[in-house]
């Protein structure tokens, strides 16, 4: 039947397959973990530092520039002042938007408020049966948008 070289070659093959599997890694792997566990340690030291470091942490002209680089409608006292309370660009960023975005429709509505243009409005805002209607309608809508345009630069200018 089978011969004990055989028997003995399976074995030593699987044994060769396993210490090879358990104890010779790949450099990637090698590498991979190395930097995983560098990424702990950094996660770890930051831990301890973060309460007496960003406690002590001065707003820098780095942190108001990106600030304002991403929002730069806001004054930089304002901008200063979010950077304090928060201590993190990303989050100063996001108040200051906000700030913009609920300012914008109170100045955007005072505007229109006083100057509102006329919607244009058709005779027949559907689609017309006939060439010469959709012709027509064409054409009066052409004239009320030039209008608009004149009249609102009458009032701009």
């Amino acid at each position: 039947m089978v011969d004990n070289s055989t028997i003995a070659f399976a074995v030593s093959l699987v044994a060769a397959f396993v210490f090879l599997r358990v104890f010779v890694r790949p450099p990637e792997l090698i590498e991979s973990r190395d930097a995983e566990l560098k990424i702990k340690e950094a996660i770890e030291s930051r831990k301890r530092t973060a309460t007496t470091a960003d406690s002590k942490r001065d707003v820098s002209e780095g942190m108001v520039e990106v600030v304002k680089t991403v929002v730069p409608q806001a004054k930089d006292a304002d901008v200063r002042e979010v950077l304090n309370k928060t201590r993190s660009v990303e989050r100063a960023v996001e108040l200051l938007l906000e700030q913009v975005r609920e300012a914008k429709p109170e100045k955007s509505g005072m505007k229109e408020a006083g100057q509102k243009p006329e919607p244009v409005k058709l005779q027949n805002p559907g689609w017309a049966d006939t060439k010469e209607e959709r012709a027509r309608n064409m054409e009066l809508k052409r004239k009320q948008m030039i209008e608009q345009a004149r009249k609102r630069c009458q009032s701009q200018g």
